[in-house]
């Protein structure tokens, strides 16, 4: 069991699976705790091959004999709850949240509320996720508070917040998260047509981010999309963006239509050799 826990902390699926055969193979009556372990493993390792109906199964047997030995562990609800957003359950995602808080202890409690704040951030419920932050930031010693503020800040502008979202974005800036602060300060600049301003933010946040993160997406998404908006300016940058970042947007997002029709554009534009007014 340990050499599979190594394995999935190294992101080895597959050969988590097979050390997890093995120690299948090698006991005979195995302790309740024990088997509850190898489960809650086996459902890790299938969430990390992507498959999720599996690792629900899996997950739930875990939970089964944790209630049969008595030991409850805060991170196998916490795994249900990953699981099942990533099934589209919102609802029940959330519940198996609750449940992780209520098994959590000290330090444990700050990473089930960030789990539940950007669950909550991505569903759109942005007043809930303000909530969860807010308990998080009360939290004593959490390591991820720059990350937990720049969420607030996400929170707070996403309901037109400008002006408490910005105090926020600075504040998660100074405690460094300087990527995701400058995103949110050129959301914020973009939204109030100052696009020279948000234009600046942008390339900031492109370049403290590290290429293929969340934060770096984002802000070449948001630089094409401002020097497109400012009469395609610069066709050589928006070009070199849209490539780089393509490669990182998956086809079914609506970013990766716009994305192409900018570069496109601004291909033309080159070809032709002249440049917009």
């Amino acid at each position: 069991l340990d050499a599979a826990a190594m394995w999935l902390e190294a992101g080895e699926g597959e050969r988590a699976l097979l050390a997890l055969e093995e120690a299948s193979g090698a006991v005979g009556e195995e302790p309740a705790e024990d088997s509850a372990t190898r489960h809650y493993l086996l459902a890790r390792a299938h969430f990390l091959l992507d498959n999720p109906n599996r690792a629900l199964e899996e997950v739930l047997k875990a939970l089964a004999l944790e209630e049969e030995s008595g030991h409850k562990a805060y991170g196998t609800p916490l795994l249900q709850g990953q699981i099942l957003l990533r099934l589209g359950r919102y609802p029940e995602g959330m519940a198996a949240f609750q449940e992780a808080l209520a098994r959590a202890e000290g330090l444990e409690r700050g990473y089930v509320l960030h789990e539940m704040a950007v669950a909550a951030l991505d569903q759109g419920a942005y007043l809930e996720a303000e909530e969860y932050l807010e308990a998080l930031l009360r939290e004593e010693g959490y390591p991820y508070q720059a990350q937990a503020l720049a969420d607030l800040a996400e929170a707070l502008y996403r309901q037109g917040r400008y002006q408490e979202a910005e105090e926020v974005a600075r504040r998660a800036m100074q405690q460094g998260a300087e990527a995701a602060g400058e995103l949110i300060l050129g959301h914020i600049a973009y939204d109030l047509m100052h696009l020279e301003e948000a234009l600046a933010h942008y390339r900031k946040a492109a370049e403290l981010s590290e290429e293929g993160s969340r934060e770096w997406v984002g802000a070449q998404e948001m630089v094409v999309d401002t020097l497109a908006q400012l009469g395609y300016r610069s066709p050589e940058e928006i070009l070199a963006r849209a490539e780089a970042v393509l490669p990182h947007v998956h086809p079914a997002d609506e970013w990766h239509q716009a994305l192409l029709a900018y570069r496109e554009r601004a291909e033309a534009i080159l070809r032709e050799g002249r440049r917009p007014n």
